[in-house]
């Protein structure tokens, strides 16, 4: 790896530890690397615990952050699921909710891409608390197809606008 490139992404690790800190939150450093860091967080939502992680990407110049889901969805569940997220993926501006649909694990993601300048602190902010928004705001549509038999539409109808009383 370059000297530069080195620096570069020292840099980015260094503001995103700051941001951090400097809002007392409370972090794991899991690995330092040539080739990443990778920055350990949790958070408790509304629907429950959930574990994040940041991860700069040093050569590649790009920083990562995941947050996953409390829950694992039934293999039962996964196709309406999948549906539901695509209508909640095309309604988010900033990062995405992914589904794996060989173990049910449910997480969201935000990248972006950083050079030898800083980076502006709200990019660092807005994308590490996104990926927790994203849970807490879309979850419980979820749960209202896994546990509420709804399908995709229902659910995402509900949480958007109002609740239809007639469904409960």
């Amino acid at each position: 790896m370059r000297k530069l490139e080195r620096l570069e992404s020292f840099m980015m690790r260094e503001q995103i530890v700051a941001f951090l800190e400097k809002i007392n939150y409370t972090y794991q450093l899991e690995e330092d690397t040539e080739e990443q860091t990778v920055i350990k967080l949790g958070v408790q939502l509304t629907v429950g615990g959930a574990t994040g992680l940041v991860i700069v990407h040093n050569r590649a110049g790009l920083v990562e952050c995941y947050a996953t889901g409390p829950v694992n969805i039934p293999e039962s569940h996964r196709l309406e699921v999948s549906k539901f997220i695509d209508i909640a993926n095309s309604i988010s501006y900033l990062g995405h909710l992914q589904l794996n649909h060989t173990n049910g694990n449910l997480r969201s993601k935000t990248y972006y891409r950083f050079q030898e300048e800083g980076m502006h602190e709200l990019i660092i902010q807005d994308n590490l608390t996104e990926v927790f928004h994203l849970l807490d705001k879309f979850l419980p549509g979820i749960m209202n197809i896994v546990y509420g038999n709804r399908n995709a539409d229902e659910a995402i109808e509900e949480l958007i606008n109002k609740v239809n009383p007639k469904n409960n």
